[in-house]
């Protein structure tokens, strides 16, 4: 009996591995814009199904959340080691200490900062502003850091290989927009912080400010099949504490608290007399383990902490969607929707930052304000949004980007264009241009007669939907002649080739041609 037991738990723990591994390989592989059907995977990641959820009531996502649910009820935090790409970078860590002779020990239970750091979390998303729950997301923190070092290391080495042996097959790939330290410092100091405490004792950002492992950890209280240990059976030689890496396991007491057990199996393969089981084991005190503490006073502090979290997100939204001066309104990306909307549901994760084809997508400085730093914004330094790709919408976990079919997207405005005659050359050195019409997908701009035989742009606003080709193209520097403001509210811009052939008609424009 005592063999099966012992098999059962080393094969679970290399499905374990196997499984955790695959995700984290699926998940890379999306962040590094290898493959867009990779980032499938990431809609089913635990938080971004349950913001898409909440935001757009989708079916899908909703299957998602309850999977995790039923399984987190049934075998306690299985999530958190099987489908975590933050989890297999802290094992990875993990074990480096113990190269170093350092072995996993019980460590207390910091239940009321663990729960109280997550109320404040959720207090601010339910407030209106995602940017403090998103930072801790485990997902969304893999995100931020693989899009910021990440991607720029791959491009670098891939195009290193191409320079030095061009007959290899290898492919040049674009780089693009370079991160600001702005938006990277602070997940890539928080990730630094996570790996370091992992290297010194196992998974502790899992059960301390992981927003994640709280929520699933109420779950967990009450899993009917969750690691327990048999304390009649054991002889207390401490060979499983040394291996639990969430450091949950209490033998003086003889249980193992489901609430911060992650379901690694770890003490399962460690233990000599097969005192590791699932379910219901005699796990010392019943009555006290079973049930949270649903107390008065417990019950009133949350409530507080949340009302209170929940009117500061409030009020820095407030003071986010009043900071922008007339004008300067970032250019979100396609879906957004309106500002309010945006910074309540997008995690800033960077998967569209990643997939964007047109490389405009970058993480926002102090642009959308303190309640949107690290969020995606479109600059045109090095392209444009491309008229026909809709990868962004497609591969948002959260559902903060509107998913758009291509004819949608290829009409939907995030942005209007703003010429100023003074700085085009046209104006400037009597010269020949047109480079912004000719690369405007929906005609808004248009070459009207100026001077002789010169022609300058106009601005046909109905039809602009401030895709940033103009923008992009315009030989002027250091100031743009043409540039795209963002707009409060996105919508869906007139229908171009009924535009154009009104101008036409009233002899505004030289022809009524859709330009694509």
């Amino acid at each position: 009996m005592l063999g099966k037991v012992v098999i059962s738990f080393k094969i679970l723990k290399l499905l374990r591995i196997a499984v955790s591994l695959a995700f984290f390989v699926v998940l890379a592989v999306a962040f590094l814009a290898l493959n867009e059907d990779a980032a499938v995977v990431a809609k089913a990641e635990f938080l971004p199904s349950a913001v898409r959820f909440l935001s757009r009531w989708g079916v899908a996502a909703l299957i998602g959340v309850l999977v995790v649910i039923g399984v987190t009820l049934c075998f306690g935090r299985l999530y958190c080691s099987f489908c975590c790409p933050m989890g297999v970078l802290q094992d990875v860590a993990g074990r480096l200490g113990g190269l170093f002779g350092r072995r996993f020990r019980h460590l207390p239970d910091f239940r009321l900062f663990r729960y109280g750091f997550a109320l404040v979390l959720i207090g601010f998303a339910l407030g209106g502003v995602m940017l403090p729950l998103g930072l801790f997301d485990p997902f969304s923190l893999f995100g931020r850091n693989v899009n910021a070092f990440g991607q720029p290391v791959l491009v670098s080495l891939n195009n290193l290989v191409w320079n030095l042996w061009s007959s290899s097959g290898v492919v040049p790939m674009d780089p693009k927009p370079p991160v600001g330290w702005g938006a990277a410092l602070v997940p890539a100091l928080l990730l630094l912080a996570i790996l370091a405490a992992a290297v010194w004792r196992g998974r502790v950002f899992c059960n301390s400010c992981c927003p994640v492992g709280a929520l699933l950890g109420i779950i967990a209280r009450f899993a009917r099949r969750a690691p327990a240990l048999n304390g009649t059976s054991c002889v207390k030689c401490g060979k499983c504490v040394q291996v639990c890496k969430a450091g949950c396991i209490d033998i003086r007491n003889g249980r193992i608290d489901s609430e911060r057990c992650v379901g690694c199996f770890n003490c399962g393969v460690a233990c000599p007399v097969g005192a590791i089981g699932f379910g219901k084991l005699p796990v010392g005190s019943e009555e006290e383990c079973a049930v949270p503490d649903l107390s008065r006073r417990g019950f009133v502090a949350g409530a507080a902490a949340l009302a209170v979290a929940a009117a500061g997100g409030a009020a820095v939204r407030r003071v986010a969607a009043s900071s922008s001066p007339a004008g300067s309104v970032p250019v979100m990306p396609p879906g957004a929707g309106s500002f309010a909307r945006f910074v309540h549901n997008c995690t800033g994760c960077q998967l569209c930052v990643a997939n964007c084809i047109g490389r405009t997508l970058t993480p926002a400085i102090g642009e959308y304000g303190p309640a949107g730093i690290g969020l995606p914004r479109l600059s045109f330094e090095m392209g444009r949004c491309e008229f026909n790709c809709n990868n962004c919408t497609e591969v948002c976990p959260t559902g903060a980007l509107a998913p758009l079919k291509p004819e949608e997207k290829r009409r939907w405005r995030v942005g209007l264009v703003e010429y100023t005659p003074e700085r085009c050359i046209v104006v400037t050195d009597g010269t020949s241009c047109g480079a912004c019409a000719e690369h405007c997908p929906t005609g808004a701009l248009q070459m009207v007669p100026w001077r002789g035989a010169l022609t300058i742009p106009e601005v046909i606003p109905e039809i602009c939907i401030g895709c940033g080709g103009c923008e992009f193209i315009c030989p002027v520097r250091p100031v743009r002649t043409v540039i795209v403001h963002g707009v409060a509210s996105q919508e869906r811009a007139a229908d171009p080739a009924a535009v154009l052939k009104k101008e036409s008609q009233q002899g505004m424009v030289p022809g009524g041609d859709f330009p694509f």
